[in-house]
């Protein structure tokens, strides 16, 4: 797994990732471990979207396994994403 943990890891992402097409970033939590790659998004002119945590969980129930675990609400997340679910994020 990939984690944007740096500037330079999120840019790095961000060009491995625009070869597919257009990005959009959807993040859970955009004020705590979602800021970094937020910023890093917004600088380079990538779309941001927020998923509430109601989202989230409504989107959830719908998926097998109950544990709450990174990898399965990542999936969640970009599942969200591409049902627009997620609602445009408010610049800081």
């Amino acid at each position: 797994m990939f984690f944007a943990s740096t500037v330079r890891n999120c840019a790095h992402l961000k060009t491995r990732l625009k070869t597919h097409g257009k990005l959009l970033l959807v993040v859970d939590q955009p004020a705590t471990i979602g800021a970094l790659p937020v910023t890093v998004a917004r600088t380079e002119d990538v779309a941001v979207s927020y998923l509430p945590e109601l989202a989230l969980r409504a989107i959830a129930d719908r998926h097998e396994g109950e544990a709450r675990a990174d990898a399965r609400d990542a999936a969640i997340i970009a599942e969200a994403g591409m049902l627009d679910a997620a609602r445009p994020a408010r610049a800081a």
